[in-house]
């Protein structure tokens, strides 16, 4: 963002002062490039944003209006209705390194065809049968610029690419499909084979897997099914009456066991910044800590009491006003644990890698069923697929019987990212859809 821009969003706030006793500024804008293959044909697109808003008002009214294109102060702005605003003050964060990819030039045609292509190519030469229906590479970067009359001034720079992938294997009449999701700092670091080699393991295990009637035993959950659940999780941690519910659920005052850290930072993963959407320091704060909840994620207007604000306001475009959200919510992973320590501790149980379908969590019931499919485990060796299963129990059982993490924390896109390490659950059942 050039020195014109800043300039003429300075511009606005002055002009729009005279008349709100609070305003803030925002403009962001963004450059992405996307490269999608399917069997029918390849489309690539460079895609260029820029766009800007306000919100101004005072303790009883305000208004917010967001606006294409560049900053300037030519415009009829709305009434303000009801509704009052409260700006930040500015607090120095604390020191901050960008990633060195944030300055990294978006990835290349030549470049994301060759990712694309080594994907295909592995899966194809692992899995003969298979082929690759849909590929979805997008590589982005983003600047925003951040000002408010109370003296704000803050930039955050962002940087991500992320791999979407769907794959077929038809075998006869039957066909099992696969996908899965890979991100990265930027999209030159993403790990084709490794992606391919995923999609190879789920297709096998589709083809190959079976059910158990009914069946208990230690379960190890991989990153992507304990992420999508914690996911399912998130009303207990972004609803500020969210107590009620996690005092049904807890034990002897614990949400969970002694193995349960749940953290939500800023400043740590692929999305970290100084500062979060109204320009408040973003830090770590343990929602969960050693399986005690300690507070729902609140804003710097929200915490009350022992409450911390943690800089969780999120602001994904200049389209839509700021709220709060998660960053980078994850389990904290033990890093002196590797995945291969928690497979040869399992004497007899199930290694679960990933889901076949959304979980099903009612936080009032008390309930937990989730579709899964992974391998049967036998002192620490996979002896047999295992697909069309469901993992079900209580959701108290299941956060009290969370025993181990691993150290392979994992991220995810969804609702900001999500991160989980392997993990060794006790107490859960497995079932035959």
């Amino acid at each position: 963002m050039n020195h014109v821009e800043v300039a003429a969003l300075r511009s606005v706030m002055e002009t729009l002062e005279k008349g709100h006793e609070n305003v803030e500024v925002f403009a962001k804008v963004g450059r992405s490039r996307s490269l999608t293959l399917n069997i029918d044909r390849q489309v690539l697109s460079l895609h260029d944003e820029a766009g800007w808003a306000v919100r101004a008002g005072d303790d009883r009214r305000s208004f917010f209006h967001a606006v294409a294109g560049v900053p300037t102060v030519d415009l009829r702005w709305p009434t303000p209705a009801a509704g009052g605003l409260r700006l930040a003050q500015p607090l120095t964060p604390t020191p901050f390194v960008e990633p060195d990819t944030v300055d990294r030039a978006l990835v290349g045609e030549n470049e994301a065809q060759k990712l694309l292509a080594t994907v295909a190519s592995e899966l194809e030469s692992e899995l003969p049968k298979a082929r690759l229906l849909e590929a979805r590479l997008d590589d982005g970067s983003s600047e925003a610029r951040l000002l408010n009359n109370r003296g704000l001034d803050a930039r955050i720079r962002r940087r991500l690419g992320v791999l979407r992938l769907h794959a077929l294997l038809a075998e006869g009449t039957t066909t099992h499909v696969a996908d899965t999701v890979a991100i990265a700092a930027a999209a030159q670091e993403l790990d084709a084979r490794a992606a391919a080699r995923r999609l190879v393991d789920l297709l096998t295990i589709s083809r190959d897997g079976q059910a158990p009637e009914r069946d208990r035993g230690e379960m190890l959950l991989a990153p992507a099914v304990m992420i999508r659940i914690l996911a399912a999780l998130l009303p207990l941690f972004l609803e500020l009456d969210a107590e009620a519910r996690v005092t049904a659920l807890s034990r002897s005052g614990r949400l969970a066991s002694t193995a349960t850290t749940l953290i939500d930072d800023g400043r740590f993963g692929l999305l970290a910044a100084a500062v979060d959407g109204e320009g408040n320091p973003t830090r770590a704060i343990n929602l969960v800590e050693r399986g005690v909840y300690r507070q729902p994620l609140v804003s710097w207007a929200e915490a009350r009491g022992a409450q911390v604000a943690s800089g969780c306001v999120r602001r994904d475009s200049w389209r839509e006003p700021p709220r709060r959200g998660i960053s980078h919510f994850y389990l904290a992973p033990d890093n002196d644990v590797r995945v291969a320590d928690l497979l040869t501790a399992v004497a007899r149980g199930y290694y679960l890698i990933d889901l076949g379908g959304a979980p099903r969590i009612d936080l009032d019931q008390d309930r937990l069923t989730v579709p899964v499919r992974g391998f049967a485990l036998d002192g620490g060796r996979p002896k047999g697929a295992i697909s069309g299963a469901w993992l079900s129990g209580s959701l108290s059982g299941f956060l009290a019987g969370i025993a181990a993490t691993a150290r392979d924390l994992t991220f995810l896109p969804i609702e900001g990212l999500i991160g989980a390490p392997t993990t060794l659950v006790r107490g859960l059942e497995l079932r035959r859809d």
